[in-house]
């Protein structure tokens, strides 16, 4: 059997289903949709996932904080490798400009997150080198993990299967792997893949999907 590990980029997971509007897509069993993805010849190595938690808003961090414990309960053994945010300025894409309120004059600044995907690059780079797993699961479609996939693509007998959110799409991939091991994910697909709204965690305490998710009529992230 080939041992596979996935590589989850929850930014680009995220941002893709809250493109669908419909949230409830976030409320993911992912060690599900994990086994169903694997082919006959291939066992689960690791799950790692990707993220970083928001800053500047209590609300979204709360619903970020209960994700990652929901992702602890349902998968005791999930590595999550965490990044941070930051502040950057928006400029004008023609100037170059900072933009500024008129009145105030403060700067308007937007979050990035950051070291997420690289910390993803780096862990699937250590890991084929050090040959933990056969097998590679990609789920993302970040254009920033293309050298990544080059790097284990020029190590012999490494399996690249990229799994692509929903909305999310690199042509770049396919020099990487062949047509069959592309895997575009969509709403109906996740659809299946939906817990329940109430979930007992670890702790035993109680897990209720937040309402700005459970509700199709708030797309608030």
């Amino acid at each position: 059997m080939l041992k596979v590990n996935f590589y989850f980029d929850g930014f680009n997971l995220y941002e893709g289903i809250c493109e669908t509007q419909d949230k409830r897509l976030l409320w993911l069993d992912i060690p599900k949709l994990v086994r169903d993805l694997l082919l006959e010849d291939e066992e689960l190595g690791e799950i790692k996932y990707f993220t970083a938690p928001p800053t500047g808003d209590r609300a979204r961090l709360s619903r970020y904080n209960l994700f990652i414990k929901l992702l602890n309960t349902i998968c005791p053994s999930i590595k999550i490798v965490e990044g941070t945010y930051t502040e950057k300025n928006i400029h004008c894409n023609t100037c170059r400009g900072k933009f500024k309120c008129e009145k105030c004059k403060k700067e308007y600044k937007r979050s990035v997150e950051k070291k997420s995907d690289v910390a993803l690059s780096v862990n699937m780079i250590s890991d084929a080198y050090k040959g933990v797993c056969k097998g590679f699961y990609l789920v993302s479609g970040d254009t920033d993990q293309v050298p990544t996939l080059a790097k284990i693509k020029d190590m012999s007998n490494r399996r690249i299967r990229v799994v692509f959110p929903p909305n999310r799409h690199n042509d770049e991939f396919r020099k990487f792997c062949s047509k069959d091991n592309i895997i575009r994910l969509n709403h109906d697909w996740l659809e299946k893949y939906i817990l329940p709204q109430v979930m007992k965690a670890y702790d035993s305490k109680e897990l209720i999907m937040p309402n700005t998710w459970s509700d199709l009529r708030n797309h608030t992230k």
